[in-house]
């Protein structure tokens, strides 16, 4: 993993992802300083949780470039844009968790607004900083041309939400495997032939083909149980990817009839080897949750200081970001059911 200047960082947003990004602004080496909040009670339980040094109160207040280098933005989704525009405006990196807009066009111009100002924009695209993520991209010349990226995500993020706004909860995951879509097949997805189907509300089957290789991504709020998976089908090999946990398997395309009768008992012995290492790592690491993030934010802070690239592009982030915008338009004017 790799480990990140000592920044002081601030945190905005006390919920629970909140949370979960102060750990990981610690973890990857940075000093956590301030929690903002509209909330201030919710602000003051999370600073205290922190440690008893930790400021907290509202943004206006707290978020200034006299007290944080950087900010992590963990505000519901609806508020990401507003958010990072008042940040930036004042002159402090961002981190933000996805999507950082609602449209494209939002995205540029939080970009346009970045660059004037000569700071780093990053949305919390942590999938491809998981381990297991960058195995298999290490790994893809062992795959062959790859002819198929499938993903299947079964969410419990939207049991507390109206049915009729489901779809909105997976478009807001959407992100996700179109950030790992974009590290394996090199970019520029936009340039493909995209498609969705819904069954119902909560229920979206996003298809594309992009330069001969097919993709698909099921994301469903109601099937269980929950599961985060992918897989890089490719002509000599194919790799499976757990996001949950952040490890990812190679199996060999090699056909013979022994192959195929031992199959059940060499892929269950692979994910478990793989697994139990992974728990080991992530347990040695006090990485808890959310696998990645805490890469992504130490390669974050480095780029801060000049000592690597930003993470995320922006190309990476506006490809994704007019991909979003086909797939959004698709599901508001096609009728669930």
């Amino acid at each position: 993993m790799a480990s990140g200047p000592a920044l002081r960082v601030g945190i905005v947003g006390a919920g629970l992802m909140g949370r979960f990004h102060a750990r990981a602004a610690r973890m990857a080496g940075s000093r956590v300083v301030a929690i903002a909040d509209a909330d201030p009670a919710a602000a003051q339980r999370l600073a205290l949780s922190v440690g008893k040094e930790v400021a907290s109160g509202t943004v206006d207040e707290l978020i200034t470039p006299e007290r944080v280098d950087a900010v992590h933005v963990c505000t519901p989704v609806r508020e990401h844009g507003s958010a990072c525009s008042f940040i930036l405006g004042r002159g402090i990196h961002v981190l933000s968790e996805k999507p950082l807009t609602q449209t494209a066009a939002e995205t540029q111009a939080l970009l346009d607004l970045a660059e004037s100002h000569k700071l780093i924009l990053c949305p919390v695209h942590q999938f491809p900083f998981q381990k297991g993520a960058i195995d298999a991209v290490a790994r893809l010349p062992e795959v062959g041309r790859i002819r198929w990226v499938t993903a299947e995500m079964c969410t419990a993020g939207a049991s507390q939400v109206a049915e009729a706004l489901h779809d909105e909860v997976l478009l807001d995951i959407l992100p996700h495997p179109l950030s790992l879509l974009y590290n394996f097949l090199g970019g520029d997805l936009a340039t493909g032939q995209w498609g969705m189907t819904s069954a119902a509300d909560g229920e979206l089957l996003v298809t594309a083909v992009i330069r001969g290789t097919g993709a698909s991504i099921l994301l469903s709020t109601h099937g269980r149980p929950t599961g985060n998976t992918m897989r890089v089908v490719g002509d000599r090999a194919s790799i499976a990817l757990d996001l949950f946990h952040g490890f990812s398997t190679l199996e060999s395309g090699r056909v013979s009839r022994l192959s195929k009768m031992a199959r059940p008992f060499t892929s269950s012995t692979r994910t478990l080897v793989a697994a139990t290492a992974n728990s080991v790592r992530r347990g040695s690491a006090r990485e808890t949750a959310f696998p990645g993030l805490r890469e992504l934010s130490a390669r974050f802070y480095l780029a801060i200081v000049g000592r690597g690239k930003t993470p995320v592009s922006p190309a990476e982030m506006i490809d994704i970001a007019t991909v979003r915008d086909r797939i959004a338009d698709a599901v508001r004017i096609t009728p669930a059911g």
